[in-house]
């Protein structure tokens, strides 16, 4: 499959399965330009499967062939909300690390992976573990744009002491892996592209998707301003209007 990059806000909820740690188009830190832009990352033409909205995973350890060798690594399957304040603390301390300014709470991703939409997480989940310490993980998921192409959305999180050793680069291989599984059983001759969520601060990621083949495909600015004073009076265009919302 090629492959592509970009910056993309979130589809709404409802179309793709994004639970807070992927959401974060509307919880940007802001940076010194007053502005913060975020690139979504593609990989163009991937083989096609639909996960099994309710199926589990057949085991719970997963065999890593890209694995980098560093004693005690393991990557396993979701076990579910038992697993999800150690979830919490790796994507916490990774969006830290990162400037970003998303804090999730173990109740928010509890209520959030209730209601996933196109991602089974007993199958769509890989979890990295250094001698049972969670490390890491990544999740994907899928949704139909209106042209009719398919998008394979994946987001993950290292935590940092353990970057730059080759895990995120093993999560990027099985997250692939698992959607051409996802692709191929939609059936559909539709294009097909992985997707990636980036910010402007993750330039590790950036870095790490593009010698993977990804592009920059969209990029999405959020604007800033330092307080609500003064705001100017603008003519609007003919024909559009200002005014609070009506009873009916």
């Amino acid at each position: 499959p090629a492959r592509a990059s970009a910056a993309d806000c979130c589809p709404p909820r409802g179309q793709c399965a994004h639970a807070p740690e992927t959401c974060i188009g509307a919880d940007l830190a802001q940076c010194s330009r007053g502005h913060e832009r975020e690139s979504r990352f593609l990989a163009e033409n991937c083989p096609l499967s639909l996960p099994s909205e309710t199926g589990h995973a057949m085991t719970e350890s997963i065999v890593m062939p890209a694995a980098p060798s560093i004693p005690g690594l393991t990557f396993r399957s979701y076990r579910g909300p038992r697993d999800l304040p150690a979830m919490v603390s790796v994507a916490n301390a990774s969006c830290a690390a990162d400037g970003i300014e998303v804090i999730r709470t173990v109740a928010d991703m509890e209520k959030d992976y209730e209601g996933l939409f196109h991602c089974d997480p007993f199958r769509d989940i890989v979890l990295v573990e250094v001698l049972g310490e969670l490390v890491g993980y990544a999740r994907c998921w899928w949704w139909e744009e209106v042209s009719g192409a398919l998008l394979l959305g994946q987001w993950g999180f290292v935590a940092p002491r353990w970057r730059r050793l080759g895990i995120g680069r093993a999560m990027v291989a099985w997250i692939e892996s698992r959607q051409r599984e996802i692709a191929s059983a939609h059936g559909s001759k539709a294009e097909g592209l992985f997707q990636v969520l980036v910010t402007e601060h993750q330039v590790g990621l950036a870095a790490m998707l593009e010698k993977a083949g990804y592009q920059a495909a969209r990029h999405f600015f959020r604007m800033v301003r330092p307080t609500l004073d003064a705001i100017p009076s603008l003519q609007l265009p003919d024909g559009l209007e200002l005014r609070p919302p009506l009873a009916e």
